[in-house]
């Protein structure tokens, strides 16, 4: 055999080596999400279990979270082997101290079959994109799923219109949704803020004013601290646009602990400016929020519902809300449309403490 013909058949063995030894390096790792049980009912509470395997060393994981919000509410979670988790109801992330091979389960999701959920398979599910698992090297992993559903039984038959909530009594403060109803366009009230915008916004009308009612709205768990403004209804519309770091209760609505209160905010004010809602989807039931007025006197509520509906079912703030009487229940804008503004809304209630 020549040199030459030595030469060719070493470089393509070591050709083949690097082939095979770099589909190794870049083997998956696999997820995959399991309930604890395969039916649940309405009022039932469901842990998913989060699992990796064929982890060959890995460093921080960022996963997008997937879930009917209209059958299952998110509640909480509880790590596993991993620990430092920051979770959300759409998102989780870990980084870890070191990198780490290990294989089976890393965290519990937790969540809460609605009272008017319909049958059927619910599935959670995560998105991981390119770069969202991470080794040691900063150098991406590749990643599978394999989710697996919990079967919904003992709700409703099929999705659709849910049926009619019977309405909790009416206070001496009235029962104010009339103040929703009567926006003319039927939309409940957007920022129309952009989080992709750097532009500033136009000056506020002269005549547009916003009254201080002199509480403040403070939500320790996500470092809200904002002054209440009454936002007055102004041509057929609730004009929240200028309401900035604020938060804005609707004019018609009673005062905390007087009746049912409406509160509106922004979730973000541009590019480089969060609001004081941005968060307000990851508040769990039971979290605490508190009034405190002039004279440092607080009022404790407990949140009982996060959901996310569309910006035209004013019927969902007046089914959740009412549940209570003198609840809170805030508003924001999720899920920004690339042709702008926002496609639905986020509603958060919560009761007074000991009700």
């Amino acid at each position: 055999m020549t040199n030459r013909k030595k030469s060719i058949i070493l470089l393509n063995l070591m050709l083949f080596a690097l082939l095979f030894f770099s589909v190794e390096a870049a083997k998956a790792v696999e997820f995959t999400l399991m309930p604890d049980k395969e039916t649940a009912s309405p009022g039932e509470e469901v842990i998913f279990s989060v699992k990796i395997s064929e982890n060959e060393g890995i460093l921080a994981l960022t996963l997008d979270i997937n879930v009917d919000e209209n059958r299952l509410s998110f509640i909480g979670f509880e790590e596993s082997e991993f620990k430092g988790w920051s979770v959300t109801a759409r998102k989780a992330a870990w980084v870890g101290k070191t990198s780490t091979n290990f294989n089976g389960e890393v965290l519990k999701l937790k969540y809460l079959v609605k009272s008017d959920a319909y049958n059927g398979e619910a599935p959670v599910t995560i998105n991981i994109k390119d770069g969202d698992v991470a080794n040691a090297e900063a150098r991406p992993v590749p990643a599978v799923v394999d989710p697996e559903p919990v079967e919904i039984t003992g709700g409703r038959d099929e999705p659709g219109p849910q049926p009619p909530q019977p309405q909790p009594e009416h206070g001496d403060h009235g029962f104010p949704f009339f103040i929703l109803n009567r926006i003319e366009n039927g939309l409940l009230p957007g920022t129309g803020f952009s989080a992709r915008s750097p532009l500033s916004l136009a000056a506020k009308p002269l005549d547009l004013n916003y009254k201080p009612i002199r509480k403040t709205l403070e939500i320790p768990s996500l470092s809200v601290y904002a002054d209440i403004v009454n936002v007055p209804f102004v041509e057929g519309e609730y004009p929240i646009t200028w309401l900035g770091s604020s938060v804005g209760m609707l004019d018609g609505s009673a005062l905390p602990g007087e009746g049912y209160t409406i509160l509106t905010g922004h979730n973000h004010l541009n590019t480089m400016e969060a609001g004081p809602f941005v968060y307000l989807s990851s508040l769990n039931e039971n979290d605490r929020i508190f009034i405190r007025d002039a004279h440092d006197n607080l009022q404790t509520y407990v949140v009982y519902a996060n959901e996310k509906i569309s910006q035209s079912d004013l019927a969902a703030v007046e089914r959740i809300a009412g549940m209570f009487d003198n609840s809170i229940t805030m508003i924001t804008c999720e899920d920004e449309m690339i042709t702008g503004g926002y496609a639905n809304r986020r509603i958060v209630a919560a009761k007074p403490y000991g009700k």
